[in-house]
């Protein structure tokens, strides 16, 4: 409150355009060019990383059918991996691959090893990633992903206890 008893209005700096260059016209669009561009580099580095995560999946994936059944299926290195994954790739803009990583655990953590389709339904699911990542269509939200994540959760929901 002022001495006179009115409020008094604060604006706070703004120290996020100060950074930019000032007011809107001060913004320098080169370097904003500069940053689009690295991110660019740093998908094409995570797609490849996300190649190596698919290895990780399938490695476990094996491991998991040598170990088959197991009395704990969610403390699994598949688990694990598909668990890492999915935090990983819905960081870094590849929900899809995220959603089909949370179905994996969805999978171990609900359905009976015992249901015959249980290992098919794994082994769709890395194959689903497989496809996922070689194609070009990584939107989490055409026809086609959205029928890919549909089939998935049917899977599990016909195997769930």
């Amino acid at each position: 409150m002022t001495p006179t008893g009115k409020p008094k209005i604060v604006t706070p700096p703004n120290i996020l355009l100060e950074k930019m260059g000032g007011k809107i016209g001060g913004i320098d669009w080169q370097a904003i060019e500069r940053a689009n561009c690295s991110v660019e580099g740093v998908k094409k580095k995570v797609a490849d990383n996300m190649l190596r995560d698919l290895k990780k999946l399938d490695r476990a994936l094996q491991d998991y059918l040598t170990a088959f059944p197991v009395a704990t299926p969610e403390e699994t290195d598949l688990y694990n991996a598909a668990f890492e994954t999915k935090g990983v790739a819905g960081t870094i803009g590849f929900e899809l691959i995220g959603k089909i990583c949370a179905s994996i655990c969805d999978m171990l953590e609900k359905c009976s090893q015992d249901h015959e389709g249980f290992i098919p339904g794994l082994s769709a699911h890395v194959q689903a990633i497989q496809i996922t990542l070689t194609s070009d269509d990584m939107d989490e939200n055409s026809a086609l992903n959205r029928e890919l994540l549909s089939g998935l959760a049917k899977v599990i929901e016909k195997m769930a206890c």
